[in-house]
């Protein structure tokens, strides 16, 4: 997997995987949302022999905390020792490039691998987000990652 700054673009241009599915129907509304993360550097692109696999970045809250955000197709998860390191690299180059002591990131409650992913990222537990998925629907665990 190839690792190339975050355009807004590519964001369109993933198909989510289907725990993600519901991304798809407002990624253009986030996308919008994340033109200044491309400018700041705060996001990556993962491409597989030029086609876009996922993008990732974590959203500066305020200084010293960040949130992380991903979305991955399936092709990407076809590579997991891949996008393992790929995630790995990026946040750790994210991390030291905001000055990160926490980077959190919400995971739907019945998405299992999405959860044993932020934990082998090295992000724990911290506690249950009731409706807090799109248009309320929902329970998301809130992951931190601290330093």
């Amino acid at each position: 997997m190839r690792i190339v700054p975050f355009e807004p673009r590519h964001l369109r241009r993933v198909a989510p995987q289907p725990a993600q599915a519901e991304l798809a129907l407002y990624r253009d509304w986030l996308a919008d949302r994340l033109d200044p993360y491309a400018v700041r550097g705060c996001a990556f692109t993962g491409l597989i022999d030029g086609r876009v696999a996922g993008c990732a970045g974590v959203r500066p809250l305020w200084p010293g905390v960040g949130e992380a955000w991903a979305v991955f197709s399936l092709e990407a998860l076809d590579r997991p020792i891949a996008l393992f390191r790929a995630a790995m690299r990026g946040l750790a180059d994210l991390e030291s490039a905001q000055g990160l002591r926490r980077i959190q990131a919400s995971c739907h409650a019945d998405h299992d691998a999405g959860a044993r992913f932020l934990r082998a990222l090295g992000f724990e537990r911290e506690g249950l987000m009731r409706r807090y998925g799109l248009h309320g629907g929902g329970d998301y665990w809130l992951y931190a990652r601290t330093r």
